[in-house]
């Protein structure tokens, strides 16, 4: 058994964003895949009244419904090596859960569901 290191792989390439610049566009890109989150939420409720208290469920927990669209575009940027995007897409997630939980205890006390 000997040690060929000319048929191994190349160490990954850094990716086109790694600094700054790459966490900025990730935070960036978190502040719109929000936002269009927040244009998709009427969609998902074509059927109820509009003013239904389901409607308002996915604002509550937006810290937790963010992660069906974030976690799949952090891999994404992993694979493709830019770290810099995938460090601002984590800092902008993380921030929004962060954010996110007084707004639901808000909602969940307000609903008249608190300290019963």
């Amino acid at each position: 058994m000997s040690l060929n290191l000319q048929d191994s792989e190349p160490p990954p390439q850094p990716g086109k964003y790694t600094t700054g610049v790459g966490i900025f566009l990730g935070l960036l890109l978190t502040l719109g895949l929000h936002l269009l989150q927040l244009a998709l939420i009427p969609l998902a409720y074509t059927n109820e009244r509009i003013f239904n208290e389901k409607i308002f469920l996915p604002f509550y927990f937006f810290g937790f419904t963010q992660l069906l669209y974030m976690l799949p575009v952090i891999f994404h940027f992993q694979r493709r090596n830019e770290r810099g995007l995938m460090i601002g897409l984590i800092i902008g997630a993380s921030l929004t859960f962060i954010l996110g939980l007084p707004v639901a205890g808000f909602g969940y006390f307000c609903a008249g569901k608190g300290f019963q």
